[in-house]
């Protein structure tokens, strides 16, 4: 798993059912002209969500993230962090229902159920307990 840079890198994490939401709040309730940015309460480091992810994948601690993640030269101009005020938007009664670790485990839950064939030709990750459905939400912690 290659990241960009040394991990620290922060980004603020939004499950798309939210984002959905918000542009719902948006287009009810929004002012014509006016901005409304949608952004999150999650800001994680992404090494932190490559742990979270093996986590996940081998829930018994098997895994040792230093023999998959790689890190590689970081890309021109990365800003470390990128945050949005969505004050405006919260202002109409929106607010973020789904954390991220919920949208993780909903996220490996579908993987597991419904991926075969997804990625075809795809080898290299030791999946197969995956594929076959033995991870659930409950493995993600």
């Amino acid at each position: 798993m290659p990241i960009h840079g040394d991990g620290r890198t922060s980004r603020a994490f939004l499950w798309a059912g939210d984002a959905a939401e918000a542009l719902d709040v948006i287009f009810r309730n929004g002012t014509d002209g006016e901005t409304y940015n949608i952004s999150s309460n999650d800001h994680l480091q992404v090494r932190q969500v490559a742990e979270k992810i093996f986590r996940c994948f081998y829930p018994d601690g098997t895994y040792d993230s230093d023999n998959w993640i790689e890190f590689v030269a970081d890309r021109p101009l990365n800003d470390g962090m990128y945050w949005t005020d969505d004050s405006n938007l919260c202002a109409l009664g929106w607010k973020q229902r789904t954390n991220f670790d919920e949208a993780l485990r909903a996220t490996v839950d579908w993987y597991c159920r419904d991926s075969e064939g997804f990625w075809p030709n795809h080898e290299g990750l030791g999946s197969t307990v995956v594929v076959d459905g033995d991870v659930t939400a409950e493995d993600c912690r």
